[in-house]
């Protein structure tokens, strides 16, 4: 005897397959959150372990270095600053984003007005024209126009 699948049965198949591929997806985003979670440990211990290597060998340098040749925090500071304009010159990236430049709108002339309203003709009708319109069937968009 041949069991054939009634409409709810495939619908309940439907329904039980849906759920097992959220349940999938539910536990991909949990192993997201663990993995962004360990990818925020990891730039911490990245960090730490970098101020420990500076303070362990370059600052010694560093302050050695200074020490020989008689240089003060200042100077350095102002070697710094001075130095920064001529590195970005040659290719080195400013820090931070880069500044998006904003275009500047052009001044469209009002083409219709009802004497104390305008409108450019751009964009949505103005609800006072679509109004004006719509209660005097005798009046047309053309009678709004500025002459001129």
């Amino acid at each position: 005897m041949t069991t054939a699948k009634t409409p709810r049965a495939a619908t309940y198949a439907k329904l039980v397959a849906k759920h097992a591929a959220l349940e999938a997806k539910i536990k991909e985003a949990r192993k997201y959150a663990k993995l962004l979670a360990k990818s925020d440990a990891l730039a911490t211990q990245i960090a730490e372990a970098r101020i420990a290597e500076l303070a362990e060998s370059a600052w010694p340098k560093v302050t050695a270095i200074m020490a020989e040749y008689d240089i003060s925090r200042a100077e350095l500071n102002e070697y710094v600053k001075g130095i920064t304009p001529l590195l970005r010159s040659r290719g080195e990236p400013k820090s931070g984003s880069p500044k998006k430049v904003r275009k500047t709108s052009k001044v469209v002339a009002n083409k219709y007005t009802d004497g104390v309203n305008f409108w450019t003709g751009r964009g949505l009708t103005p609800r006072w024209l679509r109004d004006a319109l719509a209660n005097n069937p005798t009046f047309t968009k053309e009678g709004f126009l500025i002459k001129g």
